[in-house]
């Protein structure tokens, strides 16, 4: 039965691989026909508390523009921008960094507020008005109940066994993101020239640590590709309260940290994000974009969300909080 299967895999794998290679060696050139599209602003902000509120600013490109990087990367200096914020109007200016005069940033002293709601509006020569509106979110509530630590698979690393819990608000529907990061202690010997210890130095330094869970919260990291064969893929850290909507949820997650008599993970930051319903949707999309890309030739076209009227886009929200875990 095994040796059947996997002749089915080779079966179909040969046959995908002869219809690329069949159509790859066929290269035809087809005139375009129909008529070129108009250049739209394309506006993109990611609105926090305790950040000042920015905008960017750029055009889009058609698909045959030979200079397609050009025409997006010179953004549109000469736009006007105004963020409404409840009765009051903030104005965006155009702001130039350093000697770049292709700077396609629009930043304002405002910071927003958890709750707020915002609405943008960008206007430029020679292109259609737009704007998109979003909420700031509250911020998330959220603890750490339980954590262990066991040891890895190799000498120099061990595993962190963290048990977490959200406390949802009643009455809307929610979205989170969470990010795991780690400080860890470096210390480094200076030996000198005949062969003996100088000094000991240490240092500290900080990087993004990848989860996993086999809670049923997070989508599955693994996936089943087209010729029936499981490739293993990052864990989707992104997720709504659909599972426990106005209710307690706690969730075990697990990772990877250095432990060793040279590196040694000191303590651990979780940040939970709140986002608002427009940006989780937006990375959600892009992210089935992205995945879609991996068998092209028989996927189906995914549409990235956007929430900018009259152009191209995001403008969100999110709302951060922070824990941090010393590790014995």
């Amino acid at each position: 039965m095994k040796i059947f299967d996997c002749m089915k895999h080779i079966i179909k794998a040969s046959v995908t691989a002869a219809a690329i290679i069949s159509l790859s060696a066929c290269e035809k050139e087809i005139k375009f026909t129909g008529r070129q599209q108009e250049t739209s602003i394309v506006m993109f902000s990611l609105a926090s508390p305790g950040d000042e509120l920015s905008v960017s600013i750029r055009q889009s490109a058609f698909i045959l523009d030979k200079e397609w990087w050009e025409t997006i990367e010179k953004g549109i200096p000469g736009a006007k921008v105004n963020a409404f914020i409840g009765n009051s109007t903030e104005p965006l200016p155009f702001t130039l960094s350093g000697n770049d005069r292709n700077s396609a940033l629009f930043t304002s002293g405002y910071q927003p507020k958890p709750g707020e709601k915002i609405r943008i509006e960008a206007e430029a020569d020679g292109f259609k008005n737009v704007y998109a509106e979003t909420e700031i979110p509250l911020e998330p509530v959220f603890g750490v109940e339980s954590i262990r630590t066991e040891k890895g698979e190799t000498d120099s690393e061990a595993v962190v066994y963290m048990k977490i819990r959200i406390d949802d608000p009643d009455g809307k529907k929610n979205f989170y993101r969470l990010n795991i990061s780690q400080t860890y202690r470096h210390e480094g010997t200076i030996w000198t020239s005949d062969g003996k210890i100088s000094t000991q130095e240490i240092s500290y330094g900080s990087s993004p640590v990848a989860f996993y869970s086999n809670d049923p919260l997070f989508q599955d990291g693994i996936t089943d590709s087209i010729f029936g064969i499981e490739v293993e893929k990052e864990l989707k850290n992104y997720f709504t309260d659909s599972r426990f909507d106005g209710d307690s949820y706690s969730f075990e997650i697990y990772f990877p940290v250095y432990d060793d008599d040279y590196m040694k993970t000191v303590s651990i930051d979780i940040k939970l994000e709140a986002l608002s319903k427009e940006y989780y949707e937006y990375i959600a999309s892009l992210d089935a974009y992205y995945e879609s890309d991996d068998f092209s030739l028989f996927s189906e076209p995914v549409q990235v969300i956007c929430n900018v009227k009259n152009g191209i886009g995001c403008c969100g929200a999110s709302t951060p909080s922070e824990i941090s875990v010393t590790l014995e």
